[in-house]
């Protein structure tokens, strides 16, 4: 790859990656990063984990909203094709998915305050009243489980203070943007103390449907999370948590792109000439995203004596979401999809943490999950797609319930024979299954999809179990550089395709696995001052599950999950943070990935895909930003430019150029605050894409053969305030 750009040479000439966003000045030096990757209060330099960390006052600095706004501050992480906040589509080192029906699960996984989220369409979390957001890249398979077998986030939430802290914010900016923010912490009875965040959030969509006047991809969006924290005792501590949110827009998950492609050409050909504009459709379809989910969680501490600590987590979750989506991207009633799905999940974890003073310490666990997810959707085509010439709908649904159940046990241990060496050791037990009841009634006799008209519906059962062995060993240079080495195992369950498919032999998938390598070093330098953390890795997936978009026609296709017979993600990414003289502060991010497919075939009717890139895998990726803080009128004051550089991708196994490519692009984002002396008051002013870039970030061709596409939001800005009652 050339690195003869402006920007690959910016990228080499500051050395790439910024570890943490956590890095603040404090007395010219940068200040301890905190993390909790390994169930235990760690500083980062400590982890032998490649982990990227946000805090609270980066995240509002970067103007993070809701995780997936992070992926331009962490280049390992991308998020798909970023058309709809249900995907939840998160790619960590090249390698991702979603999952599109209750049968799939998604690769990397998010967890808040240690609980799983479970379907994708939750992921999309919102950040306020957080401490802190920790992206781990690389199989996470000992201590977080099945499904995390390209990384796992991490959100940890902020916990009642015993200290009254009472804030108020309200931001506005272009699209109409209204956002009104409220927390409160503090005590509530003798060892009783409680929070509660509240955010309300308005934008107009950027997309413009010129056709029935209407704007897409719109915020409105409600959030509330409530804490409570108990100390009857020295020993004990006891949270409980309650989060919500209730989202819904006109959103859409693409407009076309190509004027001559699928239904766009068979029914009429001018579909797209009509709408020629970047962000601009001609959809006669009313579309629409819903989205709602709330949890609830109550985690037990109890000092067993000694130090150690007895953990208990008990957790539920609902999540409901609908999509109503224009499949034909045309003025013309020809077809639509109406997606949804409902969710229930129970989840139980019990560990045991010992204390880290001596030369061994360890976490051992065990894990239970239940869940139960349904659709019933369904896709309604125009009866001339079916050559007869009547223009009613006619409808395919899809009626799906699954049962899923698994179980875990887990022990991670560290031993130090020397000051200086450390060998970790780890091992999972997984075990899992998945039941359905799918029924696919075609009354429409169109050949693309099967048909189970007058059948009962079909019952199957996927169970697999697998361990997953961690390795690894730490070396300490000194007091401020650590270099180390692992390997670690992944486990991706397998299940079932319960989608618009062909026949009854398309169901079911199996699992996939995956043996990581890494090499790391994290060096803490010139005082305190630099921060610089590097991780090679190379990661090989078995039988790796390909979801896709098969062709078969020039107007249809068919939805695929197949195992790949191999793929692998190696590359490696660099990390800096640099104070160079106290309130200036310069970040840098970057990584170089090869994702690609090192074996597979028959990727779609005898095409051979080997050797190409994964998808949504960018060869390379880089941020970085400069922040200056200082005094300004009794108060503080800063300012600070965030630049990224996104290499171009492919979206699909083939890799067909140009229908299937985005190129490359970048954002330039800034913002500046001011602070009174005191901190009671806080304002400040933003801007993204200052450019007012219109590149591409996902182009591909649907169900119906049509060429869609998705852009990169168009410039914003706006202005924010926040009174802080001290």
């Amino acid at each position: 790859m050339s690195l003869s750009t402006p920007v690959k040479r910016l990228a080499v000439t500051i050395a790439a990656a910024s570890a943490s966003f956590l890095a603040q000045a404090q007395g010219g030096m940068l200040e301890e990063i905190v993390v909790t990757a390994q169930k235990r209060t760690q500083n980062l330099q400590d982890v032998p984990i490649a982990i990227t960390a946000f805090n609270q006052t980066m995240i509002e600095r970067v103007g993070g909203n809701t995780l997936a706004d992070m992926e331009n501050f962490a280049p390992s992480l991308n998020f798909g094709r970023g058309s709809r906040r249900t995907r939840g589509e998160i790619n960590i080192r090249g390698v991702g998915s979603f999952s599109r029906n209750p049968g799939f699960d998604a690769r990397a996984s998010v967890y808040i305050d240690g609980v799983f989220l479970g379907r994708s369409g939750s992921f999309d979390a919102d950040l306020q009243g957080i401490e802190s957001v920790e992206i781990l890249r690389g199989p996470q398979g000992t201590l977080f489980g099945i499904n995390t077998i390209s990384g796992a986030i991490s959100i940890n939430t902020r916990k009642p203070t015993e200290e009254t802290e009472v804030s108020l914010g309200a931001e506005v900016g272009n699209y109409n943007l209204t956002q009104f923010q409220g927390y409160f912490s503090g005590a509530l009875a003798d060892n009783l103390f409680g929070s509660l965040a509240m955010t309300k959030m308005d934008q107009d969509g950027f997309i413009d449907n010129i056709l029935l006047n209407q704007d897409l991809n719109g915020v409105d969006r409600f959030t509330t999370r409530a804490k409570l924290r108990y100390l009857p005792s020295d020993d004990l501590e006891v949270n409980f948590s309650f989060d919500y949110l209730d989202e819904s827009a006109r959103g859409t998950n693409g407009e076309g792109i190509i004027s001559d492609s699928g239904v766009g050409a068979v029914f009429g050909g001018k579909s797209y000439t009509s709408a020629p504009k970047p962000r601009q459709v001609a959809h006669d379809a009313e579309e629409q995203e819903d989205r709602e989910f709330w949890g609830t969680s109550l985690t037990f501490d109890y000092d067993l004596g000694n130090d150690y600590i007895l953990t208990a987590i008990t957790a539920y979750r609902e999540l409901e979401w609908y999509n109503l989506n224009e499949e034909d991207y045309t003025p013309v009633n020809v077809g639509l999809t109406n997606f949804d799905e409902q969710s229930e999940q129970f989840t139980q974890e019990l560990r045991i943490t010992s204390p880290s003073d001596g030369n061994f310490d360890w976490v051992a666990g065990l894990y239970y999950i239940q869940q139960d997810i349904s659709t019933n959707r369904d896709g309604s085509f125009s009866g001339a797609f079916f050559g007869r010439p009547s223009q009613d709908m006619e409808v395919i649904p899809t009626i799906v319930d699954v049962d899923a159940m698994g179980y875990a046990a887990y022990f991670n241990a560290n031993y130090r024979f020397t000051d200086a060496l450390e060998l970790t050791l780890g091992l999972r037990y997984n075990y899992d299954e998945k039941k359905i009841d799918f029924f696919l009634p075609n009354p429409t006799g169109f050949a693309g999809v099967l048909d189970m008209t007058g059948q009962p519906p079909y019952k199957d059962k996927y169970d697999g179990s697998d361990v997953t062995p961690k390795l690894g060993l730490n070396y300490r240079m000194n007091d401020d550089v650590l270099f180390y080495a692992s390997y670690a195992a992944g486990f991706k369950s397998g299940g079932f395709n319960v989608d618009f498919i062909q026949t009854l032999e398309e169901l079911p998938y199996d699992t996939e696995t995956a043996d990581s390598y890494e090499l790391g070093m994290k060096a803490t330098l010139l005082g305190g001052r630099a921060r610089l953390n590097v991780a090679l890795f190379d990661t090989t997936f078995e039988d790796f599950q390909v979801q896709q978009f098969q062709r078969i026609s020039e107007t249809v296709s068919r939805i695929s999950i197949s195992n790949a017979a191999e793929a692998v993600s190696q590359g490696i990414e660099m990390e800096l943070t640099l104070m160079p003289v106290e309130g200036l502060t310069l970040v840098a991010n970057s990584a170089w990935i090869d994702a690609e497919f090192e074996d597979f075939k028959d990727c779609n009717q005898g095409v051979d895909c080997t050797g190409n890139k994964l998808p949504y895998a960018p060869e390379f990726k880089m941020f970085a930003s400069a922040e200056y803080e200082f005094d300004l009128m009794g108060g503080r004051s800063y300012i600070r430019y965030d630049y990224t550089y996104t290499d171009g991708y492919f979206t699909h196994p083939e890799n067909t150029p140009v229908v299937r490519e985005v190129g490359s692009y970048d954002t330039h984002n800034a913002r500046a605050g001011f602070s009174t002396e005191d901190g009671a008051w806080e304002f400040s002013i933003w801007g993204k894409n200052l450019a007012d870039a219109d590149d591409l970030r996902m182009t591909e061709i649907n169900f119906f053969g049509a060429y869609r596409g998705t852009y990169i939001p168009p410039r914003t800005y706006g202005a924010s305030v926040k009174y802080n009652l001290l």
